[in-house]
């Protein structure tokens, strides 16, 4: 077959399009150096191609060619490559990765140059003993075909090298007939042209035995251009692209031949002797078959991976498979994996966007989720919300994934209050914690952290907590905790009132009202306030994703994170708390002494810079961006995993970098990255400029116990999800207000459900003024308000069930919360939410009411005796003292044993008749629930006026005016 038609029934034809940069320490890409490195190599692959081509039969072709001025070079040979992923790395020639290419493309390209040069190869084995010092190398080489080719010729050209190789019978009949013209050119030895001929036919001889070992080529070299001058001048810098001083070899250019095809068919003889095609040892292919050694168009020069290929042995008897360990080369090495001991000693996950971070961790997750022991998990994802596709992955576990997503108006709003620590948990510790989150999340400066404190401290007390106890400062009633919306307005009273000077003062009002401001409103205001209490056990026991993509600010999603890690280390902490306890079960210890969990959660941090920043040292956010670094590497005592996700390490404070036993950098093209991560990672400079251009899914991995890191490939698994079968509906642990009717506790409200019942308050003012003032009248002793039978018929008839009732449990609840801190001093703020629950209930169905508990225990503040000094005001000349007395007593209420007169003057001077407690009875919002209702029905400026009008429809037999206005009701007195 001619030649040229057997390239084209080649299979294995694949293009260069990356060769690595010398391996030789400080050679230069193309130096001497380097082209002896990638020399000895190449010599050694063209050894092994004699042999493996002997069998197959088919040639070694490399070729070199541009299409057009301006075109990229195309560099094909003809090899396989040894991998899957693309470029991989090349059989032959050495050093060299790309992809496979049809024949027939190649081809095509080649029969598109028109004429061709046959370029003869000659041997005079007498050369190099010529010029001995270049035989030794001891000159620096020539310019490679890049420098004297490409760089002299930017047109369209193509050079091509066939060589097959010789069989081992054709070897030896060469050989023959070398030895016998050797013995007829030594008989007429006194001859000196005879003598020379014999010298020059003995290493002749010599060169083609060794064939039989290291193998001998028949080569075709041609050099193609448009036209016959072209095809000369680029046969000519072919020629001259080749070192051939101090070889035997030498490259003569013969006559253009137009067409490949005739050209490949071309013979050339000279003195008996082919000169085309002619016969090659290893040392002349190997000249011949070049690949760039520097970079050109079409060909990138990439760095040739050093990483360590074999991991570490390791003790875990539980591990994730991590991915595939890849040799020097890219190809597969074995299996990487990860003991939950490293894991439980949290990761470190970094990379440019798009590099395979978040898949990497992906990966961990769902061999966790599928151990043996499955491990359960949860991702906090700032942005992108790509983690709820793990429901596909996972399909066939239950439960399914869970993703939580604050703002979702079709799902059930779960909330968690960040002011409320974990049941057990020490409240001052808590108070800590919450503070230094408000530090690192604003990154705020004096005097913020002051006024943060008195706040807080006083947030707390004033709903009934004795912060430095931790508990109740009345006995028999728990307190609620404190809100985002009443942090911010303590906070805002603290500031007018701690003797700032104007300026700073209205900075600081500046600062709390946007940044505390920002909480209570929008997305963060839903998570924190107003939904569903978080059942946070069971959100642990279940692979979870929680979604802040609809949080915008930077800022609030880092003090959501935050939040979200203290409720979960305190709540780690309680659980280990209790397992140390109880030591029921010995397994959950590792040992004797040693009271670390094993691996029993991992919590997953993505973009974590958001809250673990790097910030100004020694500033009051850098302290608290420590402690949370601090908080979140001790959380492995408990069992609990940190993964940690960063796109750019330098956002990100150093010690969480250090704290993690397990490093996996996927792509980092910034210099300052890969110097922070690399130092905690023994990485070199070669591994460090080679991480700068790592695909997606391949990363330097290091874990504790590898002296150098590894090069792994983890599975990428974009195909394999979607949040088809993610589940929206988180555990609960209880309503979001005691208000809310029993049916909440099975079917809790969405937040459109919420959303409609807000609504429908804002639509109905009288409903807000219904529930006011029914609390008043139970506050302050009066009869409940007897609102018109027509209004509460029509009030039911033109609403939906669920719609009313959720919209009378929001009402109870915020009418109980601004007066929370002068209720519990007094009773269970909770219960008189369900007392009035339970009354508006009956009210609106008409159903009498029926309970163990008098009226009279709602009372509070000056009204608390109410009905006390009601009854002895009406028995005032009664020598004794009053019947009910010993009643009184079991209420708490101790009178002397004197008259009823006597009795009333001790009642009188109490404290709390004494102390201003309006607040108790109207709120402590500005203005009130009922006046904002008022003022929707009527439009009169005078408050007193526009409620006389618009409460027209309660039927009132008290009145109003001398209990929440008793300055305007004592001015209309006669």
């Amino acid at each position: 077959m001619n030649p040229f038609g057997r390239l084209n029934a080649m299979e294995c034809l694949c293009q260069v399009e990356e060769v690595y940069k010398p391996p030789t320490h400080g050679a230069a890409p193309g130096s001497h150096a380097a082209r002896l490195d990638l020399g000895h190599a190449r010599y050694a692959s063209i050894v092994a191609a004699y042999h493996q081509r002997l069998a197959s039969g088919e040639p070694l072709v490399v070729t070199w060619y541009r299409k057009a001025l301006g075109a990229r070079v195309t560099v094909a040979v003809s090899t396989s490559s040894a991998g899957q992923d693309y470029p991989a790395a090349l059989v032959f020639p050495p050093g060299a990765r790309g992809r496979p290419i049809t024949s027939n493309a190649v081809r095509a390209d080649l029969g598109a140059i028109a004429w061709w040069v046959p370029v003869a190869g000659v041997v005079d084995a007498l050369v190099p003993g010529l010029h001995p010092d270049l035989a030794q190398g001891g000159a620096e080489p020539l310019a490679g075909l890049e420098q004297s080719l490409l760089a002299a010729w930017h047109g369209p050209f193509a050079w091509l090298l066939l060589a097959d190789p010789v069989r081992p019978g054709d070897m030896s009949h060469e050989a023959a007939w070398l030895a016998d013209q050797e013995s007829t050119a030594r008989d007429h030895a006194s001859n000196p042209e005879d003598l020379i001929t014999a010298e020059r036919l003995a290493r002749r001889y010599r060169e083609v035995s060794a064939g039989h070992s290291t193998g001998l080529w028949r080569v075709r070299l041609l050099a193609g251009g448009v036209d016959e001058p072209s095809a000369a001048a680029v046969a000519g810098l072919l020629v001259a692209g080749q070192d051939f001083r101090g070889t035997p070899y030498a490259l003569i250019p013969h006559k253009p031949v137009h067409g490949l095809a005739n050209a490949a068919d071309a013979m050339v003889e000279q003195d008996g002797v082919t000169q085309v095609p002619f016969l090659a040892d290893p040392h002349l292919l190997t000249t011949l078959a070049q690949i760039p050694a520097t970079e050109i168009p079409g060909i990138r020069l990439v760095e040739r991976s050093t990483f360590d290929v074999t991991p570490e042995h390791t003790t875990d008897t539980e591990d994730v498979l991590l991915g595939q360990v890849l040799d020097h080369d890219g190809l597969p090495a074995g299996p990487l994996r990860v003991g939950f001991d490293t894991l439980n000693r949290h990761a470190f996950v970094c990379g440019a966007t798009g590099s395979g971070k978040s898949q990497t961790v992906r990966a961990v997750l769902e061999q966790l989720a599928r151990s043996p022991r499955p491990v359960p998990w949860l991702v906090i994802e700032p942005a992108k919300a790509e983690y709820a596709g793990m429901a596909r992955r996972l399909h066939d576990i239950s439960p399914p994934v869970l993703a939580i997503r604050p703002g979702d108006p079709s799902s059930i709003p779960g909330c968690l209050n960040p002011l409320e620590p974990e049941p057990g948990f020490p409240l001052q510790t808590h108070i800590d914690l919450v503070r230094a989150l408000f530090l690192a999340a604003f990154d705020a400066y004096e005097p913020f952290p002051q006024v943060l404190s008195h706040a807080l401290d006083r947030a707390y007390r004033d709903l009934g907590w004795d912060a430095a106890l931790g508990k109740p400062r009345k006995p028999g009633v728990t307190p609620r905790y404190p809100t985002l919306g009443e942090l911010r307005d303590i906070a805002l009273d603290v500031v007018e009132n701690i003797g700032y000077s104007r300026e700073i003062t209205d900075n600081v009002r500046g600062f709390i009202d946007v940044r505390l401001g920002s909480l209570t409103l929008g997305t963060p205001g839903r998570f924190f306030h107003g939904g569903h209490a978080l059942d946070l056990a069971q959100l642990l026991n279940r692979n979870t994703v929680l979604e802040l993509e609809d949080i915008g600010n930077d800022q609030d999603q880092a003090f959501l994170i935050g939040a979200v890690l203290i409720r979960i280390n305190e709540h780690l902490r309680q659980r280990h708390q209790q397992r140390k306890h109880d030591r029921k079960d010995s397994s959950v210890w590792h040992g004797q002494g040693n009271n670390t969990e094993y691996l029993r959660h991992v919590t997953v941090i993505e973009e974590a810079h958001r809250l673990l920043k790097k910030v100004e040292p020694g500033s009051p956010a850098a302290h608290a961006v420590e402690l949370f670094a601090t908080l979140l590497a001790e959380v492995r005592a408990y069992g609990e995993g940190i993964i940690v996700a960063e796109q750019i390490p330098t956002k990100i404070t150093p010690d969480v970098v250090k704290n993690s036993a397990l490093k996996i950098v996927h792509r980092l093209p910034a210099a300052d990255d890969r110097d922070l991560v690399g130092a905690t990672m023994n990485l070199t400079d070669e591994q460090s400029r080679y991480v700068v251009a790592l695909p997606p899914g391949r990363a330097a991995v290091f874990a504790g116990g590898m002296d150098h890191p590894l090069l792994a490939q983890v599975p990428l698994g974009h195909a394999r999800e979607s949040d088809h079968n993610v589940d929206r509906t988180p555990g609960i642990l209880k309503p979001r207000s005691p208000a809310c009717p029993a049916t909440c506790s099975s079917r809790p409200c969405t937040r459109e459900e919420i959303g409609q019942a807000e609504h429908l308050i804002d639509d109905t003012p009288r409903l807000i003024l219904w529930i006011e003032l029914t609390t008043i009248a139970l506050l302050t002793g009066q009869p409940k308000p007897n609102p018109e039978r027509q209004w509460l018929d029509q009030l039911t008839a033109d609403n939906d069930q669920h719609t009313l009732d959720c919209a009378i449990a929001k009402l109870i609840h915020d009418a109980v919360d601004t007066r929370y801190p002068g209720l519990v001093s007094y009773f269970q703020p909770e219960d008189l939410a369900g007392h009035l629950r339970t009354l508006c209930r009956h009210l609106l169905a008409n159903e009498p009411l029926s309970g163990d508990r008098p009226e009279t225990h709602w009372q509070a503040g000056q009204y608390r005796w109410f009905d006390v000094v009601t009854a002895l005001v009406e028995a005032d000349d009664s020598p004794d003292p009053h019947p009910d007395t010993e009643h009184w007593q079991r209420r708490g209420l101790r009178l002397p044993d004197g008259s009823c007169r006597q009795q009333l003057e001790a009642l009188s001077r109490l404290p709390e008749l004494i102390q201003n407690s309006l607040a108790t009875y109207r709120g402590r919002t500005t203005p009130t629930y009922y006046e904002k209702a008022a003022a929707k029905l009527d439009p009169d400026p005078e408050p007193v006026s526009c409620l006389t009008r618009a409460i027209d429809f309660l039927n009132l037999d008290w009145d109003f005016k001398e209990l929440l206005y008793p300055d305007t009701a004592s001015s209309d007195a006669p």
